[in-house]
């Protein structure tokens, strides 16, 4: 949806380029079958980083200049990280906890007064 409002621009080709990539990886038409799995190649323009922190290189090719741009309403809605299950949801979103610097405070819940 977002490409067909794009017009001829080169940023839209791209984008173009990369949604039928995607599609083929979808289809079954891109990549090797080895062992009964799929094997694809990433383009280097789409890998980032390789630091040995892979949550990290993530949050940083996502959000850079996190901590500065932090209390920018517009920051986080611009750009997203998808997950595939809650536990990388978890990591991803300690991680980036860690990097807001702030005071921890403890609340504690109870069932009964």
């Amino acid at each position: 949806m977002r490409l067909q409002g794009l017009g001829d621009t080169h940023e839209a080709e791209l984008l173009r380029e990369f949604a039928a990539w995607i599609l083929d990886i979808g289809d079954g038409k891109v990549g090797d079958v080895t062992n009964g799995e799929v094997i694809v190649e990433i383009p280097s323009d789409l890998l980032h980083g390789n630091s040995g922190d892979p949550i990290g290189d993530i949050v940083w090719a996502t959000y850079p200049g996190l901590v500065e741009n932090m209390y920018d309403e517009q920051f986080f809605q611009d750009n997203v990280i998808l997950a595939r299950t809650l536990d990388l949801v978890e990591k991803f979103n300690d991680y980036i906890m860690g990097l807001i610097p702030r005071d921890e405070k403890e609340y504690l819940s109870v069932d009964s007064v």
